[in-house]
């Protein structure tokens, strides 16, 4: 995926690229097949509210290479997050990044979130591991964790949230956490 890439016309190779995250998402069957299939996308700003739902059978990886996106929504699929850095918000998303119903994301890349009711939200029997930096800033909860959730951050910061973490029957393990988060 690139921002000089052509959905119509591209094929979604290097050479080819789609132009949107969404198009490229929605351009792979559900079924995986036991396979781990990657898109890439090339730095920029994508005015995208990326959803990524149902598919089984193997993982699905994005690399973000430096790429902001409006919000992120997950649910019931495995994902690796992986790239140089991710940013997502605009601070008008209701949740920001959104992993919902049973998903199971892997976040390898320094990940910004910006505003949102919850900055990041991991609810009914989600699982979120991030082994990078996240930085959340100017949400009403910057974690919310819920449902049988589990959260696991190395390392949370951030600024300008009213509430740093809240966990309603749901796990979050911290390896660290700033002052300031909430």
């Amino acid at each position: 995926v690139s921002k000089s890439g052509n959905d119509a016309a591209g094929d979604g190779t290097e050479s080819s690229p789609f132009a949107t995250i969404q198009y490229a998402i929605d351009s792979i069957s559900k079924d995986l097949n036991n396979k781990e299939i990657t898109i890439v996308v090339a730095s920029g700003t994508y005015a995208e509210n990326v959803k990524i739902s149902g598919f089984y059978g193997g993982m699905l990886r994005i690399n973000f290479n430096g790429a902001t996106i409006t919000s992120l929504t997950i649910a019931d699929s495995i994902v690796t997050i992986a790239g140089t850095n991710l940013t997502v918000g605009n601070g008008s998303s209701l949740t920001t990044v959104y992993i919902n119903n049973g998903a199971n994301v892997i976040c390898q890349v320094p990940l910004t979130v910006i505003g949102g009711l919850s900055g990041l939200h991991v609810n009914n029997g989600s699982r979120f591991i991030a082994t990078q930096n996240v930085t959340i800033n100017t949400a009403m909860y910057a974690l919310l964790s819920e449902h049988a959730s589990i959260a696991y951050i190395y390392s949370l910061k951030g600024s300008g949230s009213e509430t740093g973490v809240l966990a309603d029957s749901a796990f979050v393990i911290l390896n660290s956490i700033a002052a300031g988060v909430g």
